[in-house]
């Protein structure tokens, strides 16, 4: 950009009155303008860079070294009245990567608090118990977010998130565990027969022995309450302890000794060995046919047997 700059004059200005005649009506000319040069008044010259315009001692300040054209010099004058009045304590100002103390003093002034004492958490719903805002793993998250200088919002944000996708995870997994539960159930009953009710009793028996409530609600907590391994194990401690109940009583136990198909196709394959290792005939004939009644107890739908 171009501008004239010119000293300006000492007289004293004119004291006459406008003119008041009309304005003419005429057309504009349609001439071809002039091609000659431009002649300036009396000490006014052609400046190639507005800088040139100033004064000499502000030309090379600063303050001006980012200002390209007399428009951006415009708009930072007018930048820098509308900053006049503001607050102080309210401007900031960019800090350096290297000044964290700097830093520090900016976010103090957007809001951040000095300590985890300056923040309310607002419970998640669903989320896990020990991620609501009074266990130890949100206080320590309060902590951490004070040292960060995290404003509140973004605290408030950030702790929604985070316990959201952890009750989303525990419903999930609740889901998975149930469905676990309802197959291994099934399983069991497939392979128990009519004998499942009385399996689940006995194993029920064996936990009140050994630990009772506490011990069952473990056992639900981890999700082994339906497992078919940590079931069988007990039902087997609970044979033990109606066995050992029958023999101190001298008769059978409360849960009688009902079989599951495969432990009555288990005691016919037994039998069967029985009879061919016998040489009489009456034995092998008794054998065979006791037999086939736990076979025909091993069969689908077959009533279970109680000895």
């Amino acid at each position: 950009m171009r501008i004239f700059y010119d000293e300006p004059g000492t007289g004293d200005p004119g004291t006459g009155d406008p003119g008041t005649g009309t304005p003419g009506t005429g057309e504009p000319g349609t001439g071809t303008p002039g091609t000659g040069e431009v002649k300036l008044p009396d000490g006014a010259f052609m400046a190639a860079n507005f800088r040139e315009a100033l004064p000499e001692d502000i030309r090379g300040h600063a303050a001006l070294a980012k200002i390209e054209n007399l428009e951006s010099l415009g708009r930072s004058f007018v930048n820098a009245q509308q900053m006049i009045g503001k607050d102080p304590s309210r401007l900031v100002e960019i800090p350096t990567d290297d000044k964290p103390e700097e830093l520090r003093a900016v976010l103090t002034k957007l809001g951040a608090p000095a300590d985890a004492s300056g923040y309310t958490l607002t419970p998640t719903e669903g989320a896990p118990e020990w991620l609501g805002v009074d266990q130890e793993m949100s206080k320590g998250f309060l902590e951490h977010a004070a040292k960060e200088g995290l404003l509140p919002s973004q605290t408030q944000g950030t702790y929604a998130w985070f316990t959201g996708v952890m009750a989303g995870a525990a419903k999930t997994a609740e889901t998975k565990s149930l469905a676990e539960a309802d197959t291994n159930i099934r399983q069991l009953e497939a392979e128990f027969g009519g004998a499942f009710d009385q399996k689940i009793a006995i194993a029920n028996h064996a936990i009140d022995k050994f630990g009772g409530e506490e011990l069952r609600k473990v056992l639900n907590d981890a999700g082994l309450g339906a497992n078919p391994v940590v079931l069988k194990a007990f039902i087997g401690a609970g044979a033990l302890l109606t066995e050992d109940n029958a023999g101190d009583g001298g008769g059978s136990s409360s849960f009688g000794n009902r079989l599951s198909p495969d432990e009555a196709r288990s005691k016919g394959k037994v039998l069967l060995e029985q009879a061919s290792r016998s040489k009489d005939m009456a034995e092998r004939r008794r054998l065979n046919e006791e037999a086939q009644v736990f076979f025909a107890m091993a069969a689908p739908g077959s009533v279970p047997s109680t000895l």
